[in-house]
């Protein structure tokens, strides 16, 4: 039997057609999609804290400082520039000891050879400056147990007795830092530390 061709193209069309959605289908989809949220994130290693820094060493810690004190500062008045006269190096040829100044807490001396000075030595009550102790909470030596800085590139300065410091300083490059030092070996720092204490 012969359709007619108006019939026959319907049918075509008709065998052609996409189905809609299904939508539970659809709901069935986004079910899977939202589950993909509740999937653990990767294994991932604990990683251990780098370690702390270590600490600097206190001062009190390093071996053979007298610890420092400065609260003997806070209290009390500067002893007289004069009581300080007793307490620097004697006269020794070829080196003489010239004494220059001398002011509450401060008292200052020449070292000079053959009439020219090389150096100048001192001594400072630093409850007249309390601000100058503060170099000292750094010192990473000592000279005799006492804390030992620089000051400036011609200074070598020592505390005493948590309340002195002693000080050589070279005049041009006169003396090196361990000439300095020998200098001050030879201050009476014992009896400067027993000074008024």
């Amino acid at each position: 039997m012969k359709l007619p061709l108006m019939a026959l193209l319907l049918i075509v069309q008709a065998s052609c057609e996409i189905a809609p959605p299904d939508p539970e289908a659809r709901q069935a989809d986004a079910g899977y999609d939202e589950g993909l949220s509740d999937v653990p994130p990767p294994f991932e290693p604990e990683v251990d804290e780098p370690p702390a820094p270590e600490e600097p060493t206190p001062i009190s810690a390093i071996e053979g400082m007298k610890p420092i004190d400065l609260s003997v500062l806070n209290t009390g008045e500067p002893v007289a520039g004069g009581e300080f006269n007793k307490f620097f190096p004697e006269q020794n040829a070829p080196y003489d000891i010239v004494f220059k100044q001398e002011k509450e807490g401060f008292a200052l001396v020449s070292l000079q050879q053959d009439g020219e000075e090389i150096a100048q030595l001192s001594i400072t009550d630093l409850r007249s400056n309390a601000l100058a102790a503060e170099k000292f909470k750094s010192a990473m030596a000592h000279l005799d147990g006492y804390p030992l800085t620089n000051s400036g590139s011609k200074g070598t300065v020592l505390l005493v007795g948590n309340r002195y410091q002693v000080q050589v300083r070279s005049a041009n490059d006169s003396l090196d830092e361990n000439q300095r030092k020998e200098w001050l070996k030879k201050f009476n720092l014992q009896g400067l530390e027993k000074l008024d204490s």
